[in-house]
């Protein structure tokens, strides 16, 4: 008779995800066309066909598609009409993924000039935020102009979601001295009250395309049906956990049912049922989606624990953390494993710690 031992199912339920990481932009060009490449990495768990369009002085100036594996990154290159443009302005672009709030803008300047010209030159910034936290937007100032100076930078903002709203200043900031050509990145703090809003950076010489960005809250917790992974069954919170031989390791399902992505810290504690000694101590950080999903039910994570647990009784407690450990409590859930002895045939030599007569529960050794 051949035994056969499976330690895990690990699942994975993930789909592509899109970032615009990198985009290569010139700040200032001579009466030439302007080539800018764009970069793309899948940080979902599939593959998948990321397009990317593009707009240039508000008008469309590309659209291109392309397969990228998880993890993987590539470029995709416009080509804007700058060599036909009038000299001595500046002119707004915009690269956006088919998801249009995950934008990168920027500005590109035609001619010459002889005095400074601080220019904003990208700005980049999160389309969702979690209201638990905290954003920046990193944006990049460029002279452009040939005469050395500072630039004041200022990000305004303002609630969509308030008719009678209007645009403040949320942030600013001034750079060192930049020479001819020289770029300094700053970051300014976005706002974290939940709402939509509408943003653009402003020196004294240029302001920003308006983007979009919007403020929600995550909630992650414990599936308490279904949600406990040893070897290939799943198990719900509720109930006793049943199995013969050890348990080498055990995965806990937690999902999002909030509005925006984030991460959590998880703890798995176990404890001998019998003297309340700790047997395993574990934690693991899980990424419980990313960016806006309120278009998304529920979005789900696995953290695994490797327990190695030997035949025996034990509770166990599931801690989700917000953020980590030192922060506070988003759920909990505890249960009770009983891993029964086995011998080489493959038959328990031990009874269920939980036997019922009657109106009699009783609870075993």
């Amino acid at each position: 008779m051949a035994l056969f031992r499976v330690n895990s199912i690990e699942e994975s339920l993930s789909k592509p995800a899109f970032r615009v990481i990198d985009v290569d932009a010139p700040a200032r060009v001579d009466e030439t066309n302007a080539h800018v490449t764009a970069t793309v990495k899948n940080v979902g768990g599939r593959s998948g066909n990321a397009t990317l369009t593009s707009t240039f002085d508000g008008s469309a100036a590309g659209t291109e598609t392309k397969e990228i594996e998880p993890n993987e990154t590539k470029q995709f290159t416009f080509v804007f009409g700058t060599g036909s443009k009038p000299t001595e302005q500046l002119y707004l672009y915009n690269i956006s993924l088919s998801d249009e709030r995950k934008r990168w803008g920027g500005n590109i300047y035609v001619g010459e000039l002889d005095e400074q010209f601080m220019q904003v030159d990208s700005v980049r910034a999160s389309g969702a935020i979690d209201s638990d936290g905290s954003a920046n937007a990193t944006i990049n100032i460029t002279n452009v102009g040939d005469e050395d100076g500072i630039a004041e930078v200022a990000l305004y903002t303002k609630n969509t979601d308030d008719a009678s709203s209007t645009f403040t200043e949320a942030d600013s900031t001034t750079t060192s001295g930049l020479t001819n050509g020289e770029t300094e990145q700053v970051n300014l703090s976005m706002p974290t009250d939940r709402g939509n809003y509408t943003y653009y950076v402003q020196t004294r010489n240029g302001t920003s395309a308006k983007q979009s960005f919007f403020v929600g809250r995550s909630n992650v917790v414990v599936n308490d049906t279904q949600g406990i992974n040893i070897g290939a069954e799943k198990y719900d919170t509720s109930t006793l956990i049943e199995r013969r031989g050890g348990a080498q390791r055990m995965t806990v399902e937690v999902f999002n049912n909030g509005t925006v992505g984030s991460e959590r810290e998880v703890n798995l504690t176990i404890t001998n049922k019998s003297d309340g000694s700790a047997v395993f101590t574990g934690s693991t950080n899980v990424t419980v989606g990313s960016g806006d999903l309120r278009d998304v039910d529920k979005y789900p994570a696995w953290a695994g624990y490797d327990t190695d647990l030997d035949p025996g009784y034990y509770t166990y407690e599931v801690t989700v953390y917000n953020d980590t450990a030192s922060g506070s409590i988003d759920d909990t859930a505890t249960g009770e494993i009983y891993l029964k002895e086995v011998d080489e045939s493959g038959a328990t030599t031990n009874d269920s710690p939980i036997s019922i007569d009657s109106d009699t529960i009783t609870i075993g050794s």
